[in-house]
């Protein structure tokens, strides 16, 4: 105690000094959104952050070319990242590609009007003599089949029916992460039942609604473990919490809840005359314009072509790849890869529309 009482105004000095030390470390990593412009070799450069999102995203222009890239990555106090930019031309295209991190994006290709990934010319092939009516070429994924009762695992046939009777129709789901949620079909007009298959624990679960929606719904997209259906029928929106089981209306004052990049909201009367689905912060957007896919990067209006093949429908994206059917074949477009034929069914030349559900292991 006697040394404290003598060296108290030194203690008191060097706790001073450590917090202020801790305050300015703090301080100089402390991550921030940024926006800057700069010149590359020739290219003038666009170079974003989202702080909450951990995106980074590039702009480079030069002779009316223009170009979008974005990635994922820890916040850096560095600026200017563009290393390198490397550029040829392909028939009337200009494709390039730029270096950040020491690691070369995708090569895009542009006529300055249109765009295309380089990698929808490379198809990857397993080259594996498959026999049965479900081919399984790539068997790191789980695909699951609509039944009419539920849900069928065509790798090991396991069944799960979860109706009592026979639903040809499977319109009203929605997959996000792990979970897959479709309505109750035994049910007519409305449904007070969600069936929610939980796919890590390979499981169906019951979420029962303190209030009925009717069939005339969409799912707009979620928020975590909100997800947002609209009830077309009578003009409302509800937020169900999938983890808790909570149902709420989430329409208040004429607007409903919106996200586009944030979350916002939008008069309500829009949601009831065209279909508004969520615009996710993904680094790769994926649509389906006239049977041909497209991405767009995270905080571009760019949409850059995928594949030539003509594709009847987009099973499901991810944010980084996409999943469709071509004739009677499943593909994935990785996007590190490109191409990859996954699966074979016959029965899709026939049925196809809301069939399919694939999950990475």
């Amino acid at each position: 105690m006697s040394f404290v009482k003598n060296n108290y105004k030194i203690i008191i000095f060097i706790l001073i000094i450590f917090a202020l030390v801790i305050g300015f470390i703090k301080i100089f990593n402390k991550k921030v959104s940024y926006e800057i412009e700069y010149d590359y070799e020739g290219y003038h450069v666009k170079e974003s952050y989202n702080k909450d999102l951990k995106y980074y995203s590039f702009n480079i222009s030069k002779d009316d070319y223009s170009f979008d890239y974005a990635l994922e990555h820890e916040y850096t106090r560095n600026r200017k990242l563009v290393e390198g930019v490397n550029s040829y031309d392909e028939d009337n295209y200009k494709c390039t590609s730029i270096k950040v991190y020491n690691t070369d994006s995708h090569i895009i290709c542009s006529n300055k009007v249109e765009y295309y990934d380089e990698l929808m010319n490379k198809e990857f092939n397993y080259n594996q003599d498959i026999s049965g009516d479900f081919k399984i070429y790539d068997s790191t994924y789980d695909y699951y089949i609509w039944n009419g009762y539920g849900l069928t695992n065509m790798n090991d046939n396991t069944e799960y029916k979860f109706l009592s009777k026979e639903s040809y129709s499977n319109e009203l789901y929605y997959q996000f992460d792990n979970y897959l949620l479709i309505a109750d079909y035994d049910q007519t007009h409305s449904f007070n039942k969600l069936y929610i298959f939980d796919y890590k624990k390979k499981k169906v679960d019951t979420f029962d609604l303190p209030a009925s929606i009717s069939f005339d719904s969409y799912f707009m997209g979620n928020i975590g473990m909100d997800v947002f259906i609209y009830d077309s029928s009578n003009k409302v929106q509800y937020q169900l919490n999938i983890q808790k089981k909570k149902m709420r209306v989430s329409t208040e004052k004429g607007k409903s809840v919106y996200f586009d990049k944030n979350q916002t909201t939008i008069d309500n009367n829009k949601l009831f005359y065209s279909k508004y689905l969520f615009k996710n912060n993904k680094i790769y957007n994926y649509s389906l314009v006239s049977n041909t896919l497209y991405y767009s990067f995270y905080n571009s209006d760019k949409i850059i072509k995928v594949t030539d093949l003509s594709i009847k429908d987009l099973v499901y994206s991810d944010g980084l790849n996409a999943y469709f059917i071509v004739d009677e074949d499943l593909y994935k477009f990785d996007h590190e890869q490109g191409l990859i034929k996954l699966a074979n069914y016959f029965e899709w030349n026939f049925n196809y529309l809301d069939k399919i559900f694939v999950f990475a292991r």
